[in-house]
């Protein structure tokens, strides 16, 4: 005889609760006050810690009440902070102006099939945003430097984090409300309060608010522009914003230059003091606009201010907040998974997502061998790594070969996932000879540098337990590469029962290496011309086959 769901015993309902996704638990909790009791202690599985008011009060909120804090299952922590010359009105609507610091105006954020775009035929755009968006940023902006200046999100974490007895994974982020991933931090169903505010304003209005909270775990300093101990501080922040006006002046101001008045090496100049590759050249375009004599609504003369001016830049306060987790007993002892969840919304090409490899370099301070010692007390049984190669390619290849980032995988020996994304650098390189992962099912390695003979000898190290690897938007570094080769060895490798592979694809497989760019987010360079990128699906393909356009990494040239 069948039985009714709340003819159940509480601790049945209890722990039918605690499968359900965050989506569920919102719906249940709207059918009847005993479900939404039970429910309820689950609504914040995943809680995030940021120096956002909003953000900090939801979490101080949680902590402070034992049936909540003891059910979070995941840490998000946030690392994305604000720049407050935008707090000034007149600056706020200038830099908007821009349509290249506005990018993603008109992209809504989760379209569904039927829904109408937003920039619909008929619909008039003004070029300045009102004052209902300066209001928001305002609401989402004030008080967050105040808040890190004094540690007010390390004071609440420290306090709390002996009370979550459940956490199991430990996320580090620095997605903004302009990203839209699937999965993780900031999706549509697991976002930040601060984010669910953005996104709602921008959806009531069918166009996303510009400047939303970010930070850039990239800067192309040289060295001896600043010392390790001022550039890693947990204060350490260059503001594009800041330093725009640093150079040329408030944009409202009367000597504000013109792009008239200046010529292209003024320009390069002005471009290069925001955002630079390493070797020097200018990694912006500058984005004139339009002069509307006489409008109110662009009461600036034509200004040039670099795409580059949105960017802030900082390297590892939120490494350090995740190295206070990691050295926390209770914690160390229960978590199970670490991610880096990181922003495709780059600014420049030469910008990749993840954490910059410098933070594994040998100089100090020494956040590889801190990273290291953490994860050795732990029993991670899944860890993506993001790493941006933010020197040039060179020295970030030189990094991964000190060790310092297979140091790091050395202390997981237990994993069962692994997802490394090294931009430009060596993946299957990165793990130390003779170690292997005795447990390992699943296995991504994408934006990188591989070669024919170190997948072969990985797959054979780890053929008795893998289910699953993948090679996305990858480069062969070998001298004569084929991707051809490759696949024959996988499947010479599987006939033999070396392997027992469930599911084995490659995506967007470059020949030659372009040193650029993130396939993610279609930065790659455009490999030569005449040259093939190629894919392939075990069990679909028979062998190498042109990649579908949908899925190349790099912008794919217009058809003829």
């Amino acid at each position: 005889m069948p039985v009714f769901l709340l003819d159940l015993p509480n601790e049945v309902l209890d722990g039918i609760a605690a499968l359900l996704r965050r989506e569920d638990i919102k719906a249940l909790r709207s059918t009847c006050r005993r479900l939404s009791l039970i429910a309820s202690h689950y609504l914040y599985s995943t809680l995030y810690l940021s120096c956002h008011d909003y953000d900090l009060y939801v979490f101080e909120l949680v902590a402070a009440n034992p049936q909540l804090i003891g059910r979070v299952k995941e840490l998000i922590v946030d690392d994305t902070t604000v720049s407050s010359a935008l707090l000034d009105r007149r600056v706020f609507r200038h830099m908007a102006n821009q349509a290249s610091l506005w990018p993603l105006r008109k992209v809504a954020y989760f379209p569904n099939d039927n829904d109408e775009p937003w920039d619909a035929d008929g619909r008039i755009w003004p070029s300045t945003p009102d004052d209902e968006l300066h209001a928001l940023l305002v609401q989402i902006y004030q008080h967050h430097h105040s808040n890190r200046l004094s540690r007010s999100d390390i004071s609440a974490l420290r306090e709390a984090l002996p009370r979550m007895t459940a956490l199991r994974t430990l996320v580090l982020t620095n997605r903004t409300a302009d990203d839209t991933p699937a999965e993780g931090a900031q999706s549509k169903w697991n976002s930040s309060p601060v984010v669910k505010i953005w996104r709602q304003v921008g959806q009531r209005r069918r166009e996303r608010p510009p400047f939303a909270p970010r930070v850039d775990w990239w800067h192309p300093i040289e060295d001896g522009d600043f010392d390790s101990d001022q550039v890693f501080g947990l204060d350490w922040l260059r503001d594009g914003f800041d330093e725009h006006i640093l150079l040329n002046g408030a944009p409202y101001a009367p000597d504000y230059p013109r792009v008239e008045e200046l010529d292209s090496d003024d320009e390069i100049e002005a471009d290069g003091h925001v955002a630079r590759s390493d070797d020097g050249s200018e990694a912006q375009e500058v984005a004139p606009t339009p002069h509307i004599p006489n409008s109110y609504l662009n009461p600036q003369p034509q200004t040039m201010i670099p795409a580059g001016a949105r960017t802030l830049r900082r390297e590892s306060r939120g490494l350090q907040i995740v190295l206070d987790v990691l050295n926390n007993p209770i914690a160390q002892s229960r978590i199970v998974e670490f991610r880096i969840d990181s922003s495709l919304d780059t600014v420049s090409n030469v910008q990749q997502p993840g954490l910059g490899i410098r933070l594994f370099d040998f100089w100090p301070p020494p956040f590889a061998f801190r990273l290291a010692t953490g994860f050795s007390g732990t029993f991670l049984t899944k860890c993506h790594l993001v790493i941006a190669n933010g020197r040039n390619h060179t020295d970030g290849q030189q990094i991964i070969e000190q060790g310092q980032v297979g140091s790091v995988l050395t202390e997981i020996p237990r994993l069962q996932e692994l997802k490394l994304e090294a931009h430009n650098m060596a993946l299957i390189g990165a793990i130390p000879d003779g170690l292997t992962f005795h447990n390992l099912l699943r296995a991504d390695f994408a934006c990188g540098l591989v070669s024919r003979l170190e997948i072969w000898q990985f797959l054979k190290a780890h053929g008795e337990t893998l289910e699953e690897i993948r090679l996305s938007y990858c480069s062969l570094d070998d001298d004569d590469p084929s991707w051809a080769d490759v696949v024959a060895d996988i499947m010479r490798l599987q006939r033999n029962g070396k392997t027992h592979l469930q599911t084995a694809v490659i995506t967007s497989a470059y020949s030659s290496i372009p040193f650029s760019g993130c396939g993610y987010n279609r930065t790659k360079t455009r490999p030569p011309t005449g040259e093939e990128t190629y894919s392939w699906t075990m069990g679909v393909h028979e062998d190498v086959v042109p990649c579908p356009t949908a899925d190349l990494g790099h912008e794919a040239l217009p058809e003829p």
